[in-house]
């Protein structure tokens, strides 16, 4: 104040105290703020024009009253108190603080305060400037809690794909598993239908093998029968003479290689051992009598009344998808072979 007083004054040299008083007040009603004087006990001794507008006394109402019978009106003892330490001890403040006006309503407002000093730089009061900022408050709490709002509903959301994520993940895997389980089940499927035709083959094949009277038909039943159980595939009847040193080309079913007219069982890996021998690839263990071009073979020895009768030479694929449903096959078509060449 004082030195808004003496600025004042020097801008009117001439002009009486009365002219200048009338100034300040003029410059201090036209601030935009409201401007507020106290003493060292808080009380009032000056009250602009907006400090009338913001907190709805009058000047007349305001000057003389302490602050806790005007806006102030709210604060607890323990709060009063330090406003009047502050006061008292001339420190400067900011700061934000609820007001309430003479109608009750509750303002937000943005106080700065500054110690009041006579000509003499005595401390003799507080200046406090106030500035209404309740709908910016309102505003910025509006706007917080939109944004904490927001920020849940983006947990939310979160959570929902993580939750979503993890469901695909297990109705992928569950898809998965069901596809697999199709698979095998309708690869089963079509292995039983396999092994119920070729069954079928099989059983037609022993009951024409049954009335046989002549090698000459039995030989081209197993013909016909090693064509309908390996359709993709040829295949040759060897069957073992009686001097046991020499089988003998009987039959041949599919499209191939011609097959020796005889070999010597020390040619056939099968017959050296007497089990079957699977040559799934060029380059493995293979017997000298396997021509060439034939990729993937096995050969099966076929058994009866306790010894080696002949063989089957079969050109197949006998991977290890294959190799199980073929071995079935030729195993029923070599039993049966084996039966009546026994006979």
């Amino acid at each position: 104040m004082r030195g808004v007083t003496q600025s004042l004054a020097r801008g009117a040299d001439s002009a009486p105290a009365e002219t200048c008083a009338t100034d300040l007040q003029q410059v201090l009603d036209h601030t935009g703020e409201a401007v507020i004087i106290k003493d060292l006990n808080a009380v009032v001794t000056y009250w602009n024009r907006e400090a009338a507008s913001l907190y709805g006394f009058s000047a007349e109402e305001a000057i003389g009253k302490p602050l806790r019978s005007l806006h102030a009106a709210d604060l607890s003892e323990a709060d009063y108190a330090r406003v009047l330490e502050r006061v008292r001890a001339g420190r400067p403040s900011a700061s934000f603080a609820d007001r309430r006006k003479k109608n009750g309503e509750i303002l937000r407002v943005a106080l700065k305060t500054a110690p009041l000093l006579d000509d003499r730089g005595q401390l003799i009061g507080e200046i406090t400037v106030a500035r209404d900022i309740t709908t910016l408050h309102r505003t910025e709490e509006a706007l917080h809690a939109a944004q904490a709002t927001l920020q849940a509903k983006l947990a939310s959301i979160r959570d929902a794909n993580r939750k979503l994520t993890r469901e695909m993940a297990a109705r992928r895997k569950a898809d998965n598993a069901m596809r697999r389980n199709n698979q095998a089940l309708a690869a089963t499927i079509q292995q039983l239908e396999a092994i119920h035709r070729d069954g079928a083959h099989l059983s037609h094949m022993a009951e024409l093998l049954q009335a046989c009277t002549q090698r000459g038909e039995a030989y081209a039943i197993v013909r016909e029968t090693g064509a309908q159980l390996f359709p993709d595939s040829y295949g040759s009847l060897f069957i073992l003479r009686e001097s046991r040193d020499v089988l003998e080309h009987v039959t041949t079913w599919g499209s191939g290689p011609a097959p020796e007219k005889t070999l010597v069982p020390e040619e056939c890996w099968a017959l050296r051992l007497g089990n079957p021998h699977f040559a799934p690839r060029k380059g493995t263990v293979r017997c000298r009598h396997a021509h060439d071009d034939t990729a993937s073979y096995v050969c099966m020895p076929i058994h009866g009344q306790g010894q080696i009768l002949g063989l089957f030479h079969i050109a197949i694929d006998v991977s290890a998808r294959t190799r199980r449903p073929a071995l079935d096959a030729e195993q029923r078509l070599r039993t049966a072979a084996g039966l009546h060449a026994a006979r």
